[in-house]
């Protein structure tokens, strides 16, 4: 979480978004939007002395004792501990949770619209309880985003099935894309959408030309 604070503050404010470069940008530009309307700054020396202790050194060879990029954790601690932590941390895990919140109802009114109410509100209880979802809601990391984001993805595409307009094609496209700059793991996506797209045309539920233009977008 700490690399992931850092790296976000650093690509709104300089443009850069090779900090951290395990994941896609998405996530980290939307959490730095609000962190670039503090006034963060540390020098080298305050740095040092934030840093001092949280190396080991091996065979003639100095380490991080957590993180395998240093430069990458190191960024976000000195980032947190130089400045005002408790708003940095604020302002971060605030748009985690507005993202969080935004899954829920998604959950909510996309079962709401095939089960009915009470199985929306069971579903809704199932998702505001489950231990994951409280963990990393709470945390800027790139699970819940992505998740959000997938969500919407098979929402949309349900939509597209049921009135296969240029609109709704448009909407999952958007989706799908969003999904793809959120993680790596919604790659995933793409061979579920086409088995799925596969078996709704093999049974008539999709019609072939339909099949090929929302392949043919997400492509």
């Amino acid at each position: 979480e700490v690399a992931h604070i850092g790296a976000s503050y650093h690509n709104v404010k300089t443009g850069n978004i090779t900090l951290v470069r395990e994941q896609p940008p998405l996530l980290k530009i939307v959490v730095g939007i609000p962190l670039a309307t503090l006034d963060l700054d540390f020098s080298a020396e305050d740095c040092n002395k934030i840093l001092e202790g949280t190396k080991y050194t091996e065979n003639n060879k100095t380490y991080d004792s957590e993180w395998t990029n240093p430069e990458q954790r190191q960024f976000g601690i000195c980032l947190l501990y130089a400045n005002d932590y408790n708003t940095i941390l604020l302002l971060s895990r605030t748009v985690m949770m507005f993202i969080s919140i935004v899954l829920a109802l998604s959950i909510f009114f996309f079962t709401k619209k095939i089960y009915g109410q009470k199985a929306a509100v069971f579903a809704l209880f199932l998702y505001v309880f489950e231990a994951s979802i409280i963990a990393h809601s709470t945390l800027v990391t790139m699970d819940i985003a992505v998740s959000l984001f997938m969500f919407l993805t098979i929402f949309s595409l349900w939509n597209f099935v049921k009135i296969p307009n240029n609109q709704n094609l448009l909407i999952t496209a958007i989706f799908f894309s969003l999904a793809q700059v959120s993680k790596f793991t919604a790659l995933y996506l793409i061979p579920v959408i086409f088995v799925f797209v596969i078996l709704l045309v093999y049974k008539k539920l999709l019609k072939t030309t339909d099949a090929v233009k929302l392949l043919t977008v997400m492509v």
